[in-house]
């Protein structure tokens, strides 16, 4: 999902396009990452459509942080997956909260 949404975002820019091509002929594995991180994320970013994870029961916040552990660390830091959790319990909303905080 991150990365047909990442493909969608740099479709709707032709230069983004470019940088992705251009990253293809890159051969060295941290240049490449370096290209990726500095040039073609910045490309994505106006034109991504955010991912949105939602618990309703929120509890202590275990599912979000499994969620969160399933998308790769530069998509959380850069904001493209945003995090909700709603509980009827005001001592597991802070439970989540202090988890979530806790997990990074």
């Amino acid at each position: 999902m991150l990365h047909d949404r990442m493909k969608k975002a740099l479709s709707k820019d032709p230069l983004g396009l470019s940088l992705l091509l251009t990253s293809l002929v890159i051969e060295d594995p941290d240049e490449s990452a370096k290209w990726f991180y500095e040039k073609i994320v910045p490309a994505a970013a106006p034109n991504f459509e955010r991912i949105t994870v939602y618990d309703p029961c929120v509890g202590s916040g275990v599912m979000l942080l499994a969620a969160a552990k399933q998308f790769p660390k530069w998509a959380l830091d850069v904001g493209f997956v945003q995090f909700y959790g709603t509980d009827i319990d005001a001592t597991c909303v802070k439970m989540a909260r202090l988890n979530c905080m806790l997990g990074g």
